[in-house]
C-alpha cells in the first residue's frame, strides 16, 4: 500500500507516468477448508520504472541503503549506509577508466565491487588492458553485472551509442579480516563519471575527522 501511495504521489505532482509490477497475497479459501493452499507471499521489494518524466517538471533520483555491507554476502557486523543521486540516462557514457581504491592502511590498492548496467538491449563490452574475472562482454538494457577486482581497467561500449554506467562500492572492513578499528573503513558508494565528462581541473574538499584521505587521480594517455 506503502508503494501504491509513493507512485500515486509522484505521478500527481510531477505528472509522470510509472509502471511497476505488483504483487497481490491470494487469498484463502471460505472456511479455512483443511488442505487449502497457503496465501501467496507477499512481495515486499519492486523494480520501479518511470516510464516518462515530462521536460518542464525534472526529478531527481537517489540510490543506496539506510544500512549494508559489501559485497552482500559479507557476514554483517557493522553495516554502513550508503547513497547516490544516479545520473539521467543522457549522462551515461560509452567508455570509463575504472581506478582501484586505495588500501584503507596505505598499503597499495584493494579490490571493489563494479556494477556495470546497461542502457541498451546488446550492449558489447570491451575491457583493457584486460578483463576483469566475471565481468560481462554483452548487456541488454537495465541489465546489471557485479565485478569484484583490485586491478585498474577501462570498459568501452563497441557502440558509441549504446551506453551504460559504472557504480563502484568500497567493501566493508570484515571484507579484508577487520572489525571495528583493526581495519578501518566502511561500504561506500561511487557513481564514476564517464571518460567524456573527465576535467582539466578540479577543486577538492577535504573532510575533517578522518585519520587519513586519499585521492584518486585518473589521466588519459599522453597520445
Amino acid at each position: 500500500i506503502e508503494i501504491a501511495e509513493l507512485v500515486k504521489t509522484l505521478e500527481e505532482k510531477w505528472g509522470v507516468t510509472a509502471a511497476a509490477p505488483m504483487a497481490v497475497a491470494a487469498a484463502a479459501p471460505a472456511g479455512g477448508a483443511a488442505g487449502a493452499a497457503p496465501a501467496a507471499e507477499v512481495k515486499t521489494s519492486f523494480d520501479v520504472i518511470l516510464a516518462s518524466v515530462p521536460a518542464d517538471k525534472k526529478i531527481a533520483v537517489f540510490s543506496g541503503s539506510v544500512a549494508t555491507s559489501e559485497p552482500s554476502t559479507t557476514t554483517k557486523c557493522c553495516a554502513d549506509h550508503v547513497e547516490h543521486q544516479m545520473l539521467p540516462l543522457e549522462s551515461w557514457g560509452a567508455a570509463y577508466a575504472v581506478p582501484p581504491a586505495a588500501d584503507a592502511k596505505g598499503n597499495g590498492d584493494c579490490r571493489s565491487v563494479y556494477r556495470l548496467s546497461a542502457g541498451f538491449d546488446g550492449t558489447e563490452l570491451v575491457y583493457f588492458p584486460s578483463m576483469p574475472a566475471g565481468a560481462p562482454t554483452t548487456l541488454d538494457a537495465y541489465e546489471t553485472a557485479e565485478v569484484v577486482t583490485d586491478q585498474p581497467f577501462v570498459v568501452a561500449s563497441t557502440d558509441p551509442e549504446k551506453t551504460f554506467s559504472v557504480t563502484q562500492f568500497l567493501l566493508s572492513n570484515q571484507e579484508f579480516g577487520g572489525i571495528l578499528s583493526s581495519y578501518p573503513g566502511d561500504p561506500s558508494m561511487l557513481v564514476l563519471p564517464a571518460v567524456d565528462q573527465l576535467q582539466i581541473e578540479y577543486v577538492l574538499l577535504v573532510p575533517a575527522g578522518y585519520a587519513t584521505k586519499y585521492v584518486t587521480v585518473v589521466r588519459g594517455s599522453a597520445s
